[in-house]
């Protein structure tokens, strides 16, 4: 027993100030977590539109192809697997006095997910980088992610060409130039946007219903245009869809539409303008779909803006 001891001591001595300063070292690579908190807090009081939602409005919508006469200063704040409650948080946290457009994408697992969804390890860059008061204990430290914590160790040494965003908040992740022509055959990802337990899903459809509803509100009380959209899915992905989730997210949808009038929905899901080369998998798009994205989201919020305001 005592040998045994004294062996987890040495190796405690040898572990603990390898990731002591490897957590320092990933603290220094830049990352979008960061990077658009920073951003907000010098810019919040210039923001006339906002841009919510998990990594599908991230990769699919482009403020730097958006008309600034139209839309003013436009920032991306979305994220991977960004969820409602975390939008809510975000929304809350800074106050954009000049706030005049929400954008937020009703995806096929918005409704279904809660707390970074399947990935609660993101938990750590809202806690460490945009101040979000996360509980678990692991949420303090970056080395609790050993899935990419080695790989931004060497991205402090071997710092890469692309850090994954632009200035505008849009991410760079999914370039065509990236495109993996397995994944776009491959909709597997819709499984992992599917929950298994019905029950569970319903509950927690729910919560999401009002917390997007609290969001209304408030868009209600400041006069804001809330915007909602589907983004584009290639067949592989909507193959695999559940169609008993798929019908509770346009019943929530629908709901939603019905108790708050003027709020916008547009669904691209089918929409067949958006070919092989929009799309870097089967759910994201590429930069060449995200600027036709953009382009036809901005002129169908102009068109239905028109038709309200006669």
């Amino acid at each position: 027993m005592k040998h045994f001891l004294i062996y987890i001591a040495a190796v405690l001595l040898f572990v603990i100030p390898f990731l002591c300063v490897g957590e320092w070292l990933v603290r220094q690579v830049p990352n979008a977590y960061r990077y658009k908190e920073e951003w907000m807090e010098a810019h919040h009081n210039e923001v006339n539109t906002l841009i919510l939602g998990n990594s599908h409005s991230y990769a699919a919508v482009k403020p730097d192809m958006m008309d600034k006469d139209t839309f003013g200063v436009t920032f991306n704040l979305a994220n991977f697997w960004q969820t409602l409650d975390m939008d809510y948080f975000l929304l809350q946290k800074f106050d954009c006095p000049q706030l005049k457009t929400l954008l937020i994408p009703i995806s096929y697992p918005t409704f279904f997910f809660e707390n970074m969804g399947v990935s609660p390890k993101r938990l750590i860059y809202y806690k460490l980088y945009m101040n979000y008061p996360a509980k678990p204990f692991y949420s303090n430290f970056e080395f609790f992610d050993l899935q990419t914590f080695g790989t931004k160790v060497r991205a402090f040494f071997f710092p890469p060409e692309d850090v994954g965003y632009d200035k505008y908040g849009w991410t760079t992740s999914y370039k065509l130039k990236y495109k993996d022509p397995l994944l776009m055959l491959n909709g597997d990802e819709a499984r992992t946007h599917t929950r298994k337990k019905w029950k569970e899903a319903v509950e927690i459809s729910e919560k999401n219903y009002a917390i997007l509803q609290h969001i209304a509100d408030d868009c209600k009380q400041r006069e804001i245009k809330l915007v909602l959209f589907t983004t584009p899915a290639w067949y592989s992905y909507r193959n695999l869809i559940d169609s008993r989730q798929f019908a509770r997210m346009h019943e929530l949808i629908t709901r939603f539409l019905q108790q708050n009038e003027g709020t916008m929905y547009f669904d691209y899901l089918a929409d067949s303008r958006f070919t092989d080369e929009d799309f870097c998998n089967s759910n994201h798009l590429s930069d060449i779909g995200a600027e036709k994205f953009t382009k036809i989201l901005c002129n169908d919020i102009e068109e239905q803006t028109d038709a309200l305001a006669q």
